[in-house]
């Protein structure tokens, strides 16, 4: 059904449109340039945003619901049932603040998506949500990549895995991904036939920088991602621009490519020396070239080539043909590749990534995009499998993951996430949780697919490409976790979702009655996000002034304290007020502090941990809080030596010496969570 062309009565309706579909990118650069929303208060700030804007809307527009009918409501259910769901787990789980993270991250996906949702789908709306999510990600992957090649102009401070591109996402994985989701937008942008030819152009320009920063972040999920929607977008957009697209972005994309390959130092473990900013400063007057080429490429076809093939009349003749000739390369395709040995190549391929170890690349990153291993992943699976065979109907609780791994785990390696969204969900949500989350998901791939009959066909293509991307892309890591490069999906959702602009008479009075206690929900909706996101700056505030027990204890207090009064579910306050207690030898308040942490985190390892060095400084044996640490994290070189050094310790005061040093080595380790 095509889309309507809206024709707003008021300016300000106008700017409000055009405003909101600017939303989704503006959330992008903002979650990218912090830590890609990870931390709970970065989460916390966006949904009490997205909900005062759903607050603003359903008390001032004229029409607050117009845009909600049949699909948001299939869609909105099942994310709306998995939300609740999250909250409910607490009913099951004694990690109640990680309930709460969890909760508040699903809420402003949910909320994000009742926000489009429930706002009229225009002709330009689509557009202009997806011209503005390309900008963004090249926005964010331009200066990441300018990081990389320039370091000595725009350095960064990360010093975790060095050598693969992070910045300023901080996870290379999801960068990778973020970049793959932008090439998939930027084709279905030059490709349109609805978009201004200055707009193509652009559009095809900026490929081989978002191709150039998945090379450098090494991923090969992020390629794996994009190989599989490429297809999808190829055969669902079918444009007469797809010919000019792929003539100006092959050859300067592979060309840039291949440049990069041939920068070793950049593909190294040391990529700020002086020779690498020499190939980066090559590299990236090589890239400049690149766009500015696909660029002119692009702008002639479009001036040439579009037209022309704009004026083949398709009749149902050639339409005929054109099948017959696709399905014919299709079956030619096939043969060759079973008489070269296809199936026989996969399967060696599949035992590789079961059975191989990662390849050692001796510092040229290279080799991993030829290393078929799966780099631990297994593992990381098979744990969380556990966990749900133990709680098949509702898993473990929502967050509760790390401990399970922590428990299962044969290797010291420190894991917060299954690196597997749906084996993730069914140790800690069960089978009912990931069916919700399944039908969610599904529901969006299927509305953007009824979409690819409108006139911006194309788009719809490629945000279908980019929902196929993601999805295979998330059952091998983590992204879910990373709003910079989901919360668009749920943005996209709605909208594509939402009724038709004058598709339908507005809603009755009995809706717009509704208009306050809608807006007094949602209220009351905005304040788990806001406890955590105040909570999160005292801990963040206290985590600094405590730098690993090196700084200002009464200052790091005092922000705990304020931590916990925003919010007392959480344990990691109670920690620090224990571990200052130690240091500054108060050992009754440091028992007291670290009770309440075993209270809030009975399954957290360093809850048990702390509560023992509690004991210790106190001049007590803290034999049942070690074993219990032992237990929860057998693995744990901390709780090893703890475990080892308290039980030679003879006497009170070489209790108290041991739990000192025993403390100071955890903190200078980086094995402790503070935020």
């Amino acid at each position: 059904m095509a889309d309507a062309e809206p024709r707003p009565d008021r300016i300000e309706n106008r700017v409000a449109a055009f405003l909101l579909a600017l939303v989704p990118g503006g959330l992008v650069v903002y979650f990218s340039f912090n830590a890609g929303g990870f931390f709970p208060g970065t989460v916390g700030l966006a949904c009490v945003i997205v909900i005062q804007l759903l607050i603003v809307r359903v008390l001032l527009a004229d029409h607050p619901f117009e845009g909600f009918r049949s699909g948001v409501a299939v869609i909105g259910a099942p994310l709306a049932a998995f939300t609740a769901w999250i909250l409910l787990s607490g009913l099951w789980s004694d990690s109640h603040d990680r309930v709460l993270i969890e909760f508040d991250r699903a809420l402003l996906y949910l909320v994000l998506f009742l926000l489009f949702g429930v706002t009229v789908r225009t002709a330009t709306r689509i557009p202009w949500m997806v011209r503005g999510l390309a900008a963004a990600i090249v926005l964010v992957s331009g200066v990441g990549l300018f990081s990389r090649l320039r370091p000595d102009v725009l350095e960064t401070t990360s010093n975790l895995a060095i050598n693969r591109l992070a910045y300023p996402v901080t996870y290379w994985n999801a960068l990778g991904l973020l970049a793959a989701i932008g090439i998939l937008l930027l084709l279905g942008l030059s490709a349109s036939r609805t978009e201004h030819r200055i707009t193509r152009a652009a559009a095809a320009a900026a490929v081989p920088i978002l191709a150039l920063t998945i090379y450098f972040t090494f991923s090969r999920g992020a390629l794996l991602g994009l190989a599989i929607a490429l297809p999808v977008f190829l055969f669902a957009g079918r444009s007469t621009g797809l010919l000019g697209t792929i003539a100006a972005t092959v050859p300067t994309t592979l060309y840039a490519i291949v440049d990069a390959y041939r920068q070793d130092v950049l593909s190294s473990n040391t990529p700020k020396t002086a020779a690498a900013v020499a190939q980066g400063d090559h590299l990236l007057k090589v890239a400049i070239a690149c766009v500015l080429m696909a660029f002119l490429i692009r702008i002639v076809t479009a001036y040439l080539v579009d037209p022309l093939l704009e004026g083949i009349e398709l009749t149902a003749e050639r339409r005929r043909r054109a099948w017959i000739a696709t399905g014919t390369a299709l079956g030619v395709a096939l043969l060759v590749a079973l008489a070269a040995g296809l199936p026989g190549r996969l399967s060696h391929q599949y035992d590789l990534f079961v059975h191989s170890a990662p390849k050692a690349s001796g510092g040229d990153l290279r080799v991993r995009f030829t290393d078929p291993s799966n780099n631990g992943r297994l593992d990381h699976w098979r744990a969380a499998v556990d966990e749900f065979d133990a709680e098949p109907f509702h898993g473990g609780g929502a967050g509760t993951y790390e401990y399970a791994w922590n428990r299962h785990r044969d290797v010291d390696l420190r894991v917060v996430d299954a690196h597997n969204l749906y084996v993730e969900v069914l140790a800690e949500y069960g089978i009912v949780g990931l069916l919700l989350l399944l039908l969610t998901i599904a529901g969006i791939a299927v509305t953007l697919a009824l979409r690819l009959s409108s006139r911006n066909r194309t788009l719809y293509a490629a945000l279908l490409a980019a929902v196929v991307a993601w999805a295979a892309h998330a059952g091998f890591d983590w992204h879910w976790e990373m709003p910079a490069v989901t919360a668009w999906l749920f943005a996209v959702g709605g909208a594509v979702a939402a009724a038709r602009a004058g598709a339908r008479a507005p809603v009755g009075p009995t809706a717009q009655r509704s208009r306050v206690p809608v807006a007094a929900g949602l209220v009351v909706a905005a304040i788990t996000p806001a406890l955590l996101l105040f909570s999160q700056s005292d801990l963040n505030s206290a985590a600094a002034d405590f730098d690993h027990g090196r700084g200002n204890c009464l200052a790091a207090s005092r922000s705990a304290i304020d931590a916990i009064d925003d919010l007392s579910l959480r344990p990691q306050p109670y920690r620090m007020l224990g571990y200052c207690d130690i240091k500054r030898g108060h050992p009754a308040e440091a028992i007291a502090a670290m009770r309440r942490a075993v209270e809030r985190g009975p399954e957290d390892w360093e809850s048990h941990w702390g509560l023992a060095l509690a004991l210790a400084s106190d001049g007590r044996k803290p034999i049942a809080e070690v074993r219990r640490a032992l237990v929860l994290n057998p693995q744990e070189e901390v709780v090893k030596n703890a475990a080892a050094s308290l039980s030679e310790a003879k006497g009170p005061k070489a209790l108290r010496r041991t739990a000192e040093a025993q403390l100071d080595d955890a903190l200078t380790s980086g094995a402790l969570t503070f935020k």
